[in-house]
């Protein structure tokens, strides 16, 4: 059988349109394959539903298969889109085709297994950290870069909603990845955790507030407990606030801090505008052209696998902190 053509050892040297494994066509997948297709690449997917691969099929699929071992060999690369529980498992199968991966986030639920994967494949394998191709936080990255504002003093990062979609690991794994993926983007790093307060309900985690700091704080919240739903960034630096409260605005606040602040005035906010293109559709664009012979993506597996650590640490320390005493509600 013809193998294909973009195997590590000879390089990336796709000439037409990629052939994309796609592993999961679940409630997430199927964006995915949708936005796969409009990108004019050819998907195969492996799905052990039998309705989701009757979907593939109805929508553009070239093939729906049951199991890994049935995918065929010709693929470019693979993008792996299943429960979070099951990511390490599906990447030790898919390691010895020797293709890149592209790993919805996290990269594992556990430390161990992530530092495992990264010490195997760090070379190709990479995880859709999808709003660190957001243009809103490429817009704020671009500005604290160039030091426009002057010095950054501090950055937050919050999700806050109502339940959780994933019935396999806990919001905080699912969801602090998106957090600890948009401070490094607009730091250019992930500061030191210095502290982490748990919210325990009935017995499990269902939210965490960290705080991180070097000579920059960045705090950040995650919680499946909370009535309205929030969903924050805001950079501040010595002359100005920039803030994105919609995650699908057309632009970034801007306050500035050159003028005198009264508890009862609000400064007019200065709109940066922003493209509205979906992050999603923008990281697989990026995966594309990197099968292509592009740049790799954003995140590789051993920034991804440092993010599962840092993830295992704060759940630790918010473990110490409530055998020491109580959170829980």
């Amino acid at each position: 059988m013809e193998m294909s053509n973009c195997r590590i050892d000879r390089g990336c040297t796709v000439t037409a349109d990629p052939h994309i494994g796609l592993i999961g066509c679940g409630r997430w997948g199927r964006h995915i394959l949708r936005d796969l297709l409009a990108l004019g690449c050819r998907v195969s997917v492996v799905s052990v539903s039998d309705e989701s691969r009757r979907y593939a099929r109805e929508h553009g699929a070239l093939s729906a298969v049951g199991d890994l071992e049935a995918l065929t060999d010709q693929v470019d690369g693979i993008i792996i889109a299943v429960k979070t529980s099951l990511h390490y498992e599906i990447l030790k199968q898919t390691l010895p085709r020797n293709v890149p991966v592209f790993c919805e986030k996290p990269l594992t639920d556990n430390a161990d297994g992530a530092w495992e994967i990264a010490d195997l494949a760090a070379d190709r394998v990479f995880v859709m950290d999808k709003w660190r191709y957001h243009p809103a936080i490429e817009l704020l990255a671009e500005r604290v870069a160039a030091a426009e504002f002057g010095r950054v003093i501090s950055i937050d990062s919050h999700r806050l909603q109502w339940g959780s979609s994933h019935s396999d690991v806990d919001v905080v794994w699912t969801v602090m990845p998106h957090e600890l993926s948009i401070i490094r983007h607009v730091l250019g790093r992930i500061p030191p955790l210095r502290s982490a307060l748990g919210e325990w309900r009935n017995g499990e985690l269902c939210g965490i507030s960290a705080l991180l700091s070097d000579s920059v704080g960045a705090t950040t919240r995650v919680s499946d407990n909370y009535p309205v739903h929030l969903r924050e960034v805001r950079v501040v630096c010595e002359g100005a606030v920039l803030l994105l409260d919609d995650p699908y605005a057309d632009h970034v606040n801007l306050y500035r801090l050159d003028g005198e602040r009264l508890p009862s005035k609000l400064p007019l906010a200065e709109k940066l505008g922003v493209s509205t293109e979906f992050p999603l559709l923008r990281e697989l664009r990026w995966f594309c052209d990197y099968l292509k012979g592009g740049p790799a993506p954003l995140s590789n597996a051993n920034e991804a696998a440092a993010v599962v650590a840092m993830i295992a640490d704060m759940r630790a320390a918010a473990e110490r902190l409530r055998n020491s005493g109580s959170n829980e509600c």
